[in-house]
């Protein structure tokens, strides 16, 4: 526990899932201040190190008591990001009844209604899985490192010899 009654708060509201400059604002400090100075002020406090330690048991605490491990999360990114419509049809083509779909599919599922005689339902953002899932895998550094290299390494890397003529570059193989 943190000696501080407003920094305790202020992890308390991170924890509940408030943006740190609101967590900031909630917990009494100073509201009279530009919104770019509370973020600012905010950044701060969490890279303090009491508040970063107290800010990382509280979020242990709540991944143990749920069970959340980085496992568990890739897992989920994984079903939602692959969800595939077949996986509620049946072999004619036609919607199984929901209680006959497998559990790992269901979870890829953001809404249900039913009409009484329709039954309607959308499947999760699968972008923003793939998305996610592609940021913890790297995938985006990799990506980032090619947009980093230069003109000259990626003729090389195609197969093209240069020369530099003034500011033009050509192929040696047609000169």
């Amino acid at each position: 526990m943190l000696k501080s009654v407003m920094m305790e708060a202020f992890v308390s509201n991170i924890i509940k899932g408030m943006p740190q400059y609101q967590a900031y604002q909630k917990a009494g400090y100073k509201q009279n201040k530009p919104e770019t100075a509370l973020m600012s002020n905010a950044s701060a406090l969490v890279r303090n190190r009491k508040v970063a330690a107290r800010l990382a048991y509280k979020r242990k605490q709540l991944a143990k008591k749920f069970d959340v491990d980085a496992e568990r999360i890739t897992r989920e990114r994984v079903i939602i990001g692959f969800a595939n419509i077949q996986d509620f049809l049946n072999k004619d083509g036609k919607l199984r009844p929901l209680n006959e779909v497998d559990r790992d599919s269901l979870a890829a599922v953001s809404s249900v209604k039913f009409d009484g005689k329709k039954v309607e339902f959308t499947l999760c953002n699968k972008q923003v899985a793939l998305d996610a899932l592609s940021k913890q895998l790297g995938l985006y550094e990799r990506d980032n490192d090619q947009k980093r290299e230069s003109i000259f390494d990626t003729l090389a890397r195609v197969g093209l010899r240069r020369k530099q003529i003034g500011s033009r570059v050509i192929d040696d193989n047609n000169d």
